[in-house]
Order: structure tokens, then sequence, then C-alpha cells
């Protein structure tokens, strides 16, 4: 009964091959279990690597069709919890959680999980202080950067696997100065704590994903750990809430739009002395949503400018990306940017800057823009107001780049950094 639901699993995969076997596998599989046994492979050398290859092969593409004697053993290895009870060859993640995030490392947390448990992947989550759920394979912690590394780590019996969002502290884009009087403090501390505790980190990190190659060689630098541990899985975008078809939020007057956040690296200060480059009299007004750090927002008394002092939700901040003229984002540093591409996801054309992430992010389907220029910022922001053809190709070439980016393309990749873990944690001398 179990090897006909594993059996029609693969099936369900599409692939031919496995289907061939199925009824070859079965059948040598009835006749050998009548003489008492059922031997191994000759290809592979454990009913661990027999999961994997098979599973690999049935929903990820592996190159190695599995026998009838594979699905066996992969049976039996799952049976006797050799494997876990998700059928896969990730099997059980242990993900780090933690009650306070920044919101787009929750954003990328929530869908990525979400993503993957629909793939079949066991997910259990724990907390950033441990301890370690049991029966795991993997643990992987979905929010470094900005924060310190967990201890518990340092401890796993298990591969470890992050994710690094960047770490602006060690950027020479970083000024502390135009930090708030919080992140002053806590900035040399935590960079001091980085930078002691990578000593441990780099000797047991599996593998480090990062959104971009810029965030990869970031990743590299912080940690002191080899590119070639750092793998490159781009995020996605949530289309279910992020389309050009909603409701669009109608103002009085257009209006361009500038999310600032508190982060100096978004470059408000600029954004908001290009928009004052502008004709007062036809300058449509621009919105700044920041529901944090209103200190810079009060020495730009500029007219026209309309501050949003709340954290959206990504529902209602939508709305605002389908009733822009477009979205103003010339981070001088991003080591991807989401809020691009979900603006991309609704038809609202984007000003963003030639380099880091952002660049990476929207290709050639956005403005791009030097980010300490204040006169190439406020031309691209005039060239966007008085050219609808400009808008209407930006809006189309948007559209287009941001279908190529989804939650579950993303989770697809992270399980192929998950699978080559584990295989390397297989083949590598007890």
């Amino acid at each position: 009964m179990v090897f006909r639901e594993v059996s029609a699993r693969a099936s369900r995969a599409g692939d031919p091959a496995i289907r061939g076997h199925r009824r070859d596998g079965r059948a040598r599989a009835q006749r050998h279990r009548s003489r008492g046994g059922c031997p191994q492979s000759p290809v592979v050398a454990s009913e661990r690597e027999f999961a994997l290859r098979c599973v690999a092969h049935a929903r990820f593409g592996g190159a190695v069709a599995p026998d009838g004697w594979t699905l066996l053993a992969f049976l039996r290895a799952r049976e006797r919890g050799a494997i876990g009870r998700g059928g896969h060859g990730v099997m059980r993640v242990a993900v780090v959680t933690r009650s306070i995030d920044a919101p787009s490392h929750r954003i990328y947390r929530e869908n990525v999980v979400r993503a993957l448990m629909a793939a079949g992947v066991d997910v259990v989550p724990m907390s950033r202080r441990g301890p370690i759920p049991s029966a795991c394979d993997v643990v992987w912690d979905p929010g470094l950067g900005m924060r310190p590394i967990p201890p518990i780590l340092r401890r796993s019996p298990i591969p470890v696997i992050v994710t690094f969002h960047g770490a602006r502290i060690f950027s020479p884009f970083y000024a502390w100065r135009a930090e708030w009087i919080g992140a002053r403090l806590y900035h040399p501390w935590l960079k001091a704590r980085l930078l002691r505790d990578r000593e441990w980190f780099r000797e047991i990190v599996a593998a480090v994903i990062a959104p971009s190659a810029f965030a990869a060689r970031e990743a590299a630098e912080v940690f002191d750990v080899p590119i070639e541990k750092v793998r490159v899985v781009p995020h996605g975008v949530d289309h279910a809430l992020f389309h050009p078809d909603g409701d669009a939020l109608v103002r009085q007057r257009p209006y361009l739009l500038h999310i600032f956040g508190g982060n100096p690296m978004k470059n408000t200060e600029r954004v908001l002395a290009a928009y004052a480059h502008l004709p007062a009299s036809s300058r449509p007004e621009l919105i700044v949503i920041s529901p944090h750090d209103w200190r810079l927002l009060r020495m730009f008394q500029v007219r026209g400018v309309k501050v949003v002092r709340r954290l959206l939700p990504q529902r209602e901040l939508a709305r605002w990306y389908r009733g822009a003229l477009g979205l103003v984002a010339p981070s001088l540093r991003e080591t991807f940017g989401l809020s691009l591409l979900e603006a991309m996801a609704c038809g609202c054309p984007v000003i963003t800057s030639t380099g880091t992430g952002c660049a990476e992010a929207v290709g050639e389907a956005a403005l791009r823009v030097d980010p300490y220029s204040i006169e190439e910022i406020a031309g691209a922001m005039r060239r966007l107001i008085e050219d609808e053809s400009l808008r209407q190709r930006l809006r189309e070439q948007g559209l287009k780049h941001a279908r190529t980016f989804n939650w579950s393309r993303s989770a697809a990749e992270h399980i192929r950094v998950f699978h080559h873990v584990l295989a390397r944690t297989s083949a590598a001398p007890s």
C-alpha cells in the first residue's frame, strides 16, 4: 500500500522514467520479497542517498532515474525515521522565527515558508534561543543581517543554513551620523558582536542564501565565508496581492510615492531636495510613507509633500502603487528592493538607482539614476510626470518583469540549496 502511494506520487510528478519503473519495480519487489530480501541498489551507497536521488528526480529534475529498489529503500528509510515523514529529500526544516522582525524580513519568511509547505516540506518553527527541534534535517535562519547571530546555531547537530538580508554597518555607504540616536548606540555594539561571532559562524554554516549578487558579495565579506558557500536566490512577489487590476487609491491631485521607514539608505533627503527642484505650480504631490522617524521629514518643509505616518498593510500599499504616477526609490544601497517589484506588479512605474541590488531587481524595466545626483533624480521625476508614453512603456515592461518573480519559484530554489547541503553532508567522510 505504501509502495503504491509513493509510486503514485512520483507519477504525478510527471516523469515518464518513474512511471515506467513503477510497474517493473513493483513486480521485481514482489518476486524478491518472496525470497526474503531487498538488495541495495549498486548505484548508490546508502538508503538516505536513495531517498535524496529519488525525490530529486521526481520533484526537481534530478539526473538519475530511481528504480523499484530505490523506491523500496526510500520507504524503508522513511519508516525507520532515516528520512522525514514529508517524503522529500529536504524533509524537516527547523525555521528560526523572531517575535520582532523587520516588515520585509517577515514578508520574506512567511511567503517562503508558505511555499515550502505547499511543496510538501515539513516546516518546524523554533525560537532564536532554541532548542533546535528533534528529527530535523537542517536548521534555517531566514533573518540574518542587522542582528546578532543566534548562539544556538553554534551547537547545532544538523547543517545550518541562513538567509542574509544585508548589514549596512559594513557598507561603504553607511553614514553613522544619519542614523537615529538609538541606532547610533546599537550599531557599534552589533558590528563588534558580528565580527566576534563570525569566527565560529564561518566554520559551522553550510550555506548562505542571499537575494542578489550584491548581497552575496556583502555576505561573503561580513561573515568571511567563501563566495562558493553563498547562493543567490531572488525574492518573489505575491501576485494575489500585488497586481494591476485591483482598486487604486485616487486623490484629488496626482502623486508620486516614496517609502522612507527611517532608514537613511532610502535616500529620502535627496528625494525631497529633487522634488523641491520641480516647478511648484505644476508638480504632483509627493506621498512619503514613513511609519518611523519623522525627524528628517520635519527638517524639509516642502509644499506638496504629504506623510503617511503608519505602517500600511500590503493590500492597502498595493492600492497606493496602482494610483501613483510612479515610485521614487533611488536608494543608496539595497540588497534586493522588494518594494520595487511589488510596485511593478501593480503597474506602477519605478525610478531607482543604477547600482547595488536595485539594478539587479529591476533590470531594464525602470528609470535608473545616480542616487547621489539630485539633478538626475529630479530629471527622472520630471520625465515621469510629463511623458505619458514613457509611463505606459515602463508600466508594461514592469508588469512583464515582475511576472518572472514569484514565491513558489523562490521556495523551489531554497529547496535546491537544502538538497545540495544534505547531499554534501551525506557524502562527507564521518
